[in-house]
């Protein structure tokens, strides 16, 4: 295995119900969600790293002020052993990639947790990717056969 996650926690969490969230009966919330991180290596270890995700999710701008549900903010780390094999030229790339990933899952299932108890429909966060070359992989993936 190239990549294995140690543990991870949440680092902050700040999910806020929008009281007077309404939307007509054809429309859709519409969210802006915005997801950064930052890498760490072990100064003892260089096979090992922290990875950190903050995750900021809205309503997208231009759109009425209730018109999503919930509101929020989470953070989380996470410690991951890399394989000795992953080249140190590959080593960011792919722990940003596949790191974020597996924290994101997380904080996704956080945020359906803990709108589950809210007064509105239980929200996940939407899915995201964070390779860089997204539109490559999207057009090869979307191109006819032919």
């Amino acid at each position: 295995m190239l990549l294995s996650l140690e543990k991870y926690f949440i680092l902050e969490s700040n999910i806020k119900t929008v009281e007077d969230f309404s939307l007509g009966k054809k429309e859709k919330a519409d969210y802006d969600v915005d997801a950064r991180g930052e890498l760490y290596e072990n100064s003892d270890d260089q096979n090992k790293y922290r990875v950190v995700i903050s995750i900021t999710f809205g309503r997208k701008k231009g759109t009425k002020k209730n018109s999503v549900p919930y509101t929020g903010f989470v953070k989380l780390a996470g410690f991951i052993n890399v394989d000795e094999n992953v080249p140190d030229e590959k080593r960011e790339k792919f722990l940003m990639v596949n790191g974020l990933s597996l924290l994101y899952g997380s904080a996704r299932e956080h945020v359906a947790a803990v709108t589950s108890r809210g007064p509105w429909e239980m929200f996940f966060l939407p899915m995201v990717s964070f390779r860089q070359d997204e539109a490559t992989v999207d057009e090869e993936l979307t191109e006819p056969n032919t």
